[in-house]
């Protein structure tokens, strides 16, 4: 049995031997998706870049029980998933704890730290200005959904995952997964559409 990692066969005997290069090709193939993925649930850059880091930490632990019934990408994500939902909780019971921050950076306020975009003179600057507006309008809009919509339309939308794959990476069936995404969506069209009129 061998996984496929960027068109080339890694034999899965290899990664369970702890293969410098079987875990190197599979760390350079999944450490974006993943990181993108944690962080449209997490919005938060360094926590993660640490539940990717964990992800890995963690299916490098229990490789040996993989048993090859789902792609990788499905499988890391669930682990990926795991890994954010204890950093909710952790977040959760630091707030109860604390409470709000005082040095916390208010929505809006543009991070100067940001490497400036070369703009591409291809489209009009208000067609670039409208797109991105867009997106951080259904972005923002994806947030606001209810947890256990939002995480499968992430899964879905965004990482392009199918419902089989999200059904094992969540534990759901698959008619729950489906019923999620229509039902998320609906929700999502009733957010976006007063702003896509306007």
């Amino acid at each position: 049995m061998a996984v496929v990692v960027d068109d080339e066969q890694l034999p899965v005997q290899a990664a369970r031997a702890g293969e410098a290069a079987a875990w190197d090709a599979l760390f350079r193939r999944y450490q974006l998706p993943l990181y993108v993925y944690a962080f449209e649930l997490l919005h938060d850059e360094q926590a993660s870049l640490d539940a990717v880091q964990e992800t890995f930490i963690n299916a490098y632990k229990s490789f040996a029980h993989f048993r090859g019934e789902c792609k990788i990408q499905t499988w890391l994500c669930q682990i990926a998933l795991n890994q954010c939902k204890n950093r909710f909780r952790q977040r959760d019971r630091r707030r109860s704890l604390e409470g709000p921050s005082l040095d916390a950076v208010k929505s809006g306020v543009e991070d100067s730290s940001r490497p400036l975009e070369i703009p591409d003179w291809d489209q009009s600057p208000q067609d670039v200005l409208i797109r991105r507006e867009t997106h951080r309008y259904v972005l923002r809009a994806i947030e606001a959904l209810p947890e256990e919509y939002k995480t499968v339309i992430i899964l879905c939308d965004l990482q392009q995952l199918s419902y089989q794959e999200i059904a094992k990476a969540t534990g759901l069936s698959l008619e729950a997964v489906k019923t999620r995404i229509h039902r998320g969506r609906l929700m999502l069209r009733r957010k976006v559409e007063p702003y896509l009129r306007s």
